[in-house]
């Protein structure tokens, strides 16, 4: 329970990204998929062993995300009794 003089700190992050992963590559050419993407027309292709792309394919990289540093918290939703704080941060 919360009482009158507590400070209670809540902190909120909502992380939302999208990346290129192994297992398919984005933005293939036309309605081609997979985790390999042809060198000159960007079309993707299947793994031809496990992890080996075929001749004249790269794999897809993984987008690693960067986060900002932390911002400053918001004031305290209330003056008594119990509230939230939130402070976010980008990606």
């Amino acid at each position: 329970h919360i009482v009158c003089g507590a400070i209670v700190l809540v902190g909120a992050l909502l992380l939302l990204a999208t990346a290129a992963t192994a297992d398919e590559c984005e933005e293939c050419w036309g309605k081609s998929s997979g985790p390999c993407r042809h060198d000159k027309d960007w079309s993707c292709f299947q793994y031809i062993s496990p992890g080996v792309c075929p001749p004249g394919t790269s794999p897809c990289a993984a987008v690693d995300c960067a986060v900002s540093e932390w911002g400053a918290w918001s004031k305290c939703d209330a003056t008594c009794g119990g509230g939230s704080q939130y402070r976010s941060r980008k990606v």
